[in-house]
């Protein structure tokens, strides 16, 4: 009968990889949490100024950017790029999702009211009970 000889581990020739896997796994979760907060991030964009309003934020609202387009106006339901038509169809589903909580328009300072109006309009055919409309405060 032969019997098979196990060779004694040398810590010469090993490498422990364990620390190295550690810490691409802290990378890997740091990376996935600046990634999606970076897609949230909201766009910039000059406001409309005004001296009045208040300024606490309403916690967590459906944010809604109107950025000027080509042909018509670009408008960005958190970081998805919807069309006038599908705008009333998002914003229900989205408050339905949140439990109702407000929506925050953020249209830019040179986009006339005619382009921010059906904007308004869809968010209370959508069931929008609190629309905001955010500005810059003037000196």
């Amino acid at each position: 009968m032969r019997r098979r000889s196990f060779h004694a581990a040398h810590g010469v020739g090993r490498v422990n990889v364990t620390p190295m896997i550690d810490v691409v796994m802290v990378l890997i979760v740091f990376y996935l949490i600046v990634g999606k907060l970076a897609s949230e991030r909201i766009e910039s964009m000059e406001l409309p100024r005004s001296a009045f309003g208040d300024e606490t934020p309403p916690p967590d609202p459906l944010v809604i950017n109107v950025l000027p387009g080509e042909d018509e106006p670009r408008i960005v339901v958190e970081t998805f790029e919807v069309s006038v038509g599908a705008l009333e169809k998002a914003v229900r589903e989205r408050l339905r999702a949140r439990d109702g909580i407000g929506v925050q328009i953020r249209a830019s300072r040179t986009l006339p009211y005619g382009a921010v109006r059906p904007v308004l309009e869809a968010c209370r055919r959508g069931g929008a009970r609190t629309v905001l409309l955010s500005t810059e405060r003037s000196s």
